[in-house]
């Protein structure tokens, strides 16, 4: 195509500025709206300008993007698609010798970079999207510039986006110029949904479209969704308002063979729908868009801090996103966006997307860096430096996998970067490659890469003791033919990369394969090791000897208490997690892998009938892997044991709580009046006591035994002085003689007055109100007829028989004639 055909694009104006700042200075910012052609054109202008001084390697975020690009360059130079421009993302190559214009990801950018950290032939590396903020481009731009002032000062550098901080970028540039492009803008009304709703994301979508398609204005409509799945849905939905309005529905998707995604991406002879995910936003142009329908959800890879892998989970975009995707709408024309989500929902999302730094697992990168030279991650130059913590733990996984030791990256660690994999999956296929099942871990890699093939079969399956296993066994008839046909792409190519490792000479051969995939799988998850047990519910829950508990899906297949591997969780709205996959581990397994971090102790604890027992205990990461009874039983550790127990049931659950709170009450009255002598008893003095009957126990049901026949009570008065004790009895005595019997004298535990109820003819003798606390404190005395009630609750006892008695008496004695009620004296 020449330049008279081409049609003119925003940038065009500004390449002969943005070919100058790289030949002269050789980095360059450029800030360019959606739909400029920065993508296309300014790379072709460095490559035929000569300003590159070599080979131009442009890093996109997508593989959609990187075909379509390279296409689309290609067909603008009038060259073939794998000559002088080409394109490479997993699992495609269209380049040649004659290639000088590469479209790359960025994932093959960190291949290269590992095998060729100069970048040999290389002259400019333009990083496109930047904005986004992958893991994979901040540690790219990072080195990069790193490699500019070391070993490659006559590499250039250029970074484009359409929406960035573009002063930050170039200041981490050492001031490199900004080239700002504005795109053409159109004004785009922004409407949004009256009200939250449940109703299915395709049955909303479909309304929207036959709205649009009904009475909206003329031109193409593009539907932002999160994923494959959410597309064939509303094509699906929409088939039928198609039919009646005459519309092309349309995929856009990196899945899709490429003529369906040129189809899509070109204008058409009617009017059409194109469905896409983010890719629409900035990395790919669609001309024609007249209407943006925006579901508002996106699929973006979150780190599992379960399982340590990367998983794709939906969520909602940020409203940077939600701007960006409206303006597809307007490039051309005035256009309308319809968010599928109410403007309370739009106010509270937040305004950028969290960079993938600060979310993501840096094991992988970790492991690139070190094996690149930096020994000291804390002087890498970040663009943004990861959270401290999240380096260390990246570190701690890594040495645990054998991948780093003290003197740097081992020779296994140099292995498992060979993988484009996450260094789990890799350990995994390299432990299988020892043990002669290397086929079988490859394809156990692929299905836990490929987290929608990751469903647990039945529990009717035969491989009652691991998911995986059963995964490996079931995957072609679970999964749909697309998703068998991706698993069989990688595990091709992982099988590729395994057999062109150079043997280590620790091949240990097995006869067994599920033993040896089972040690595959521990050596690669060496920190998911815990217990399954049921629940009191009855429900299986996974404990993590470090803490940490998820209970099972009920998919599992593994239904039996014992050593488990957690393979695969996630994180429950609730905050609970769920595991998806499991896999039982027997623990001769963790003796042959991990024997070093195995742990003996002597221990005791307290068995489930009670009694208390002493063990020997071998532990790995906290969890029992083996217990064996000892004799002799240490009493000081039983009682510290029993104590233990004693404070997380509650002292209340084995004393006399009846008689204890009597005391209490009792001494907290003599407190008050023993100016100072004596002390209320508090919680603390109690548990003191408690606690000194476990000395000498070696049951629960012994310590039950003495807390209830009173020794709480005794222990509690045995803490006092023999002064403090008689003024305990003096102040607060227990019971108060009446005619020829005592009666116990009540102290309430809310501080009431004392008080002594006793039938009325037990008071007959006595002539005023027994008083307490030297004298200072009158009883209250409940005077009870023969059916224990009382007929008069009084402090007055001498004003009782002289008023009240003689009225009643007559009554009394009417009522209980059997018993005597005398005249007053």
């Amino acid at each position: 195509m020449t330049d008279e055909k081409r049609p003119p694009l925003p940038i065009d104006e500004y390449l002969p500025a943005i070919v100058g700042a790289i030949r002269d200075g050789g980095r360059l910012v450029i800030q360019a709206a959606p739909g400029a052609g920065k993508t296309t054109r300014a790379p072709a202008a460095l490559l035929t300008s000569g300003a590159a001084g070599g080979d131009v390697l442009v890093v996109v975020p997508r593989r959609l993007a990187a075909r379509m690009a390279a296409r689309y360059v290609a067909s603008e130079m009038g060259e073939t698609l794998g000559g002088r421009v080409g394109y490479t993302a997993r699992f495609e190559d269209r380049t040649s010798a004659a290639t000088r214009l590469r479209f790359v990801t960025d994932g093959i950018l960190t291949r290269r970079l590992l095998r060729d950290p100069t970048l040999r032939g290389v002259g400019v590396v333009v990083i496109d999207e930047f904005h986004e903020r992958h893991l994979t481009t901040d540690i790219a731009l990072a080195r990069l510039r790193d490699a500019q002032r070391r070993a490659r000062p006559d590499l250039k550098l250029a970074v484009m986006s359409a929406t960035l901080d573009a002063e930050r970028v170039a200041a981490f540039l050492d001031g490199a110029p900004v080239v700002t492009v504005p795109g053409k803008a159109f004004p785009v009304t922004t409407r949004y949904a009256a009200q939250e709703t449940a109703a299915p994301l395709a049955e909303r979508v479909a309304a929207a479209v036959e709205r649009y398609a009904r009475a909206g204005p003329d031109g193409d409509m593009l539907v932002f969704l999160p994923g494959m799945a959410d597309i064939r849905a509303c094509q699906r939905a929409c088939a039928p308002v198609a039919a009646r309005y005459n519309l092309a529905l349309h995929a856009l998707h990196a899945s899709l063979p490429a003529a369906e995604q040129d189809a899509a991406a070109r204008p058409g002879e009617r009017r059409k729908v194109v469905f896409a995910t983010n890719v629409a936003e900035s990395s790919v142009t669609i001309e024609n868009i007249a209407v943006v329908i925006d579901s508002g959800l996106v699929r973006r890879v979150e780190h599992s801090p379960w399982t340590g892998l990367p998983q794709a989970a939906i969520g909602r975009i940020a409203q940077s996103s939600a701007i960006q995707r409206a303006g597809r709408a307007g490039r051309t024309r005035a256009g309308e966006c319809l968010r599928l989500y109410t403007e309370a929902d739009f106010n509270l999302r937040p305004a950028f997307e969290t960079p993938e730094i600060r979310r993501a697992d840096l094991a992988e990168t970790v492991l690139e860096l070190r094996a690149a030279g930096y020994a000291d991650l804390r002087a890498f130059p970040w663009f943004e430096p990861p959270a401290p913590e999240a380096l260390a733990a990246a570190e701690t996984l890594l040495h645990r996998l054998g991948a780093l030791d003290a003197r740097g990256v081992t020779p296994l660690g140099h292995a498992l970067l060979e993988f484009p994999a996450a260094p789990r999956l890799a350990r995994l296929i390299a432990e299988g490659r020892r043990r002669g099942v290397m086929r079988e871990a490859c394809r156990i890699a692929a299905l836990l890469d490929e987290r929608a093939a990751r469903a647990a079969p039945s529990r009717q399956s035969d491989y009652g003791h691991s998911d995986a296993l059963a995964l490996l066994e079931t995957f072609e008839t679970a999964n749909d033919a697309a998703t068998v046909k991706r698993i069989r792409r990688v595990e091709r190519q992982l099988l590729e990369i395994a057999q062109r490792l150079p043997d280590d000479g620790q091949a240990t051969r097995e006869d067994d394969r599920d033993a040896a995939l089972g040690k595959a799988l521990l050596a690669a998850f060496p920190d998911r090791v815990g217990r399954l047990r049921r629940s009191a519910q009855g429900v299986w829950e996974v404990a993590l000897g470090r803490g940490g508990r998820a209970q099972l899906a009920s998919t599992s297949v593994v239904a039996a208490e014992g050593l488990v591997l957690t393979l695969d969780a996630e994180t429950q709205p609730d905050g609970s997690a769920l595991a998806r996959l499991a896999a039982r581990l027997e623990p001769d397994w963790l003796l042959e892998l991990f024997l070093d971090d195995i742990e003996e102790t002597d221990t005791h604890e307290i068995r489930p009938d009670g009694r208390v027992a002493r063990l020997r205990r071998l532990l790995y990461d906290g969890v029992t892997i083996e217990d064996r009874a000892l004799p002799a039983v240490d009493p000081e550790a039983a009682a510290r044991l029993l104590v233990a127990r004693l404070r997380a049931d509650g002292w209340q659950a084995y004393a006399d709580v009846e008689a204890v709170e009597r005391l209490r009450a009792r001494m907290a009255f003599a407190a008050a009046y023993a100016a100072g002598c004596l002390a209320p008893c508090d919680e603390e003095a109690i548990w003191s006591a408690v606690e000194q009957l476990c000395v000498g126990c070696a049951t629960l049901e012994e310590v039950r035994q003495a807390a209830r026949g009173g020794d709480v009570t005794a222990a509690l008065l045995a803490r006092l002085t023999p002064p403090q004790r008689a003024t305990l009895d003096r102040l607060a005595p227990e019971s108060l003689q009446l005619g020829r019997r005592r009666a116990r004298i009540e102290y309430p535990p809310d501080g009431g007055p004392p008080y002594v109820a006793a039938p009325i003819q037990d008071f007959f003798g006595l002539k005023a109100t027994p008083r307490i606390a030297d004298g200072r404190a009158p009883l209250t005395l409940h005077l009870l007829a023969p059916n224990r009630r009382p007929v008069q609750i009084t402090t007055d006892l001498e004003g009782f028989w002289k008023r009240a008695y003689r009225e009643l008496r007559p009554q009394l004695a009417r009522r209980y004639p059997k018993h005597a009620f005398p005249e007053p004296g």
